[in-house]
């Protein structure tokens, strides 16, 4: 499997994955994380606008940047389901889910030990990408490309 063309190590997998996440779930982080991503293959000039590298050239186009917007918001919502559902089988693992069914979440937290409250934070976080992930898909647009220079 490894000699096969397009093979990615776990390693690296993980990382390029892991990249995919903002440093933090605002517009802003969203926007770096896109720029850290995307930055080879869109950028913005003031004389041209918008433009997408295909690869050979730069063509001026805002529809296709937007394209990079969409293939990027894909990957990180799928992502972030990965992410919600190893988390959720964690928590089931763990115990932490079925003290969050039996009582309020402040009084399950409140009982969680230690695995069971790492495992719920991840959960948290984990539907925290994947709201921000889905709020930017629905929108069509990642902050770097709604921001214009004056």
């Amino acid at each position: 499997m490894a000699k096969q063309p397009g093979y990615v190590p776990p390693a690296k997998y993980e990382q390029e994955t892991e990249a995919l996440k903002p440093s933090d779930y605002s517009d802003t982080g969203q926007t770096y994380a896109f720029v850290e991503n995307c930055q080879s293959r869109v950028t913005y000039t003031n004389q041209t606008g918008f433009m997408w590298f295909d690869g050979k050239v730069w063509q001026e186009s805002e529809a296709l940047a937007l394209g990079e917007v969409q293939r990027f918001t894909d990957k990180q919502l799928a992502y972030a389901d990965s992410l919600v559902k190893t988390a959720t089988a964690t928590m089931k693992k763990s115990g932490a889910s079925q003290i969050l069914g039996a009582m309020s979440k402040t009084k399950a937290q409140q009982t969680f030990d230690e695995e069971q409250a790492k495992s719920y934070q991840v959960y948290e976080s984990a539907k925290q990408f994947r709201t921000l992930s889905s709020r930017t898909k629905r929108s069509r647009y990642c902050g770097c490309l709604v921001i214009r220079p004056a």
